[in-house]
């Protein structure tokens, strides 16, 4: 069973982003997804993941600095994204669908 974190950490007010993410989940992420793009705090998720967890990127600005080991030393996967990966002529007509069934809310 997948246990979902929703726990938010405001990085302007904490001072290490990855021992801060293993006293919520000790183990390490399983998943994580950056839309920031800043390199250190891409390293600090890296860093954060639990043996073969994922890191999602939409995007990287700037200079990304990592080690083999980083990566392969607990068989982590760093994974880009472009739009979520979803294959608009699929993904669109399912918004639309959850807008009309009031699954889906936007701001006016």
């Amino acid at each position: 069973m997948l246990k979902v974190t929703t726990d938010v950490i405001n990085t302007a007010k904490v001072d290490d982003v990855e021992t801060t993410i293993r006293k919520i989940v000790p183990a390490g992420l399983d998943y994580a997804v950056d839309s920031i793009g800043y390199g250190p705090l891409i390293t600090d998720l890296l860093h954060s993941l639990g043996t073969d967890g994922k890191l999602y990127l939409i995007g990287i600005a700037g200079k990304l600095d990592l080690t083999g080991m980083d990566i392969i030393g607990e068989s982590k996967q760093i994974i880009g994204l472009i739009e979520g990966d979803a294959i608009p002529q699929l993904f669109i007509p399912k918004l639309i669908k959850y807008f009309k069934k009031g699954k889906f809310p936007l701001i006016n």
